[in-house]
């Protein structure tokens, strides 16, 4: 199950308009998080910080939608059973 909801954030939720725009505005927000270290780490050292924050930005989304999917699938599970009683 874990392995298809990767596939769906993979392919699905990465692509659509809001997730880019989200994407784009967080591409500023680091630019600007790493801007006063340009003045003392190389620009070698500034991209490998930079590729750490989108890594782990990257697998933080990926997991919090995880969750959240299988928290709605739980969420709807117990609304049914409520209803159905």
């Amino acid at each position: 199950m874990e392995d298809l909801l990767s596939k769906i954030y993979d392919k699905v939720v990465c692509e659509e308009p809001d997730s880019v725009q989200f994407g784009r505005e967080f591409d500023a927000i680091v630019e600007e998080m790493i801007e006063p270290l340009k003045g003392s780490k190389s620009e070698e050292e500034v991209e490998e910080i930079k590729e750490l924050i989108y890594q782990v930005t990257y697998f933080a989304e990926k997991y919090g939608f995880v969750i959240g999917v299988r928290f709605t699938g739980k969420l709807l599970a117990e609304v049914m059973s409520i209803v159905e009683s």
